[in-house]
């Protein structure tokens, strides 16, 4: 931000940003790159100093340079307000799922193609059901 006009569009936006929440505006304000720790804010020093939230996922707000989580687990380094669904964003990584398959087998023969098409859509799955019909021939 360079002018105090820039500064008063993204304090608005800021209020956007947390209305519904319980954040307050100073959550959601970093001053010369800290979360300001001000009660009230006076937005009264160069608008440089400034940064705001770009969104808010889990009820914490989300600067730049923070590293967010999509569902399928790929890791995002936060740097544009533009890029992401944020409804779909987490700050942690999705937790491993565990699929069991019981087959016996005979029914393990006919579905071995099936699992390969699915290891080239879903690698761990794929690779799993593999893994276990292989135990299963032996």
């Amino acid at each position: 931000m360079k002018t105090r006009a820039d500064l008063h569009r993204e304090i608005a936006r800021a209020y956007d940003l947390i209305e519904g929440t319980d954040l307050s505006i100073s959550k959601v304000t970093k001053l010369n790159g800290c979360i300001n720790s001000m009660p009230k804010t006076l937005f009264n020093l160069s608008p440089e100093l400034y940064e705001f939230a770009l969104a808010i996922v889990e009820n914490k707000p989300v600067f730049k340079g923070d590293t967010l989580y999509s569902p399928n687990g790929t890791m995002y380094s936060v740097d544009s307000q533009y890029i992401f669904d944020w409804a779909l964003m987490s700050w942690n990584p999705p937790k491993p799922r565990t699929v069991m398959l019981e087959v016996s087998l005979d029914v393990a023969v006919d579905i071995s193609s099936w699992a390969k098409d699915v290891g080239k859509k879903h690698s761990e799955l794929g690779h799993a059901a593999i893994k276990a019909l292989k135990e299963l021939k032996s």
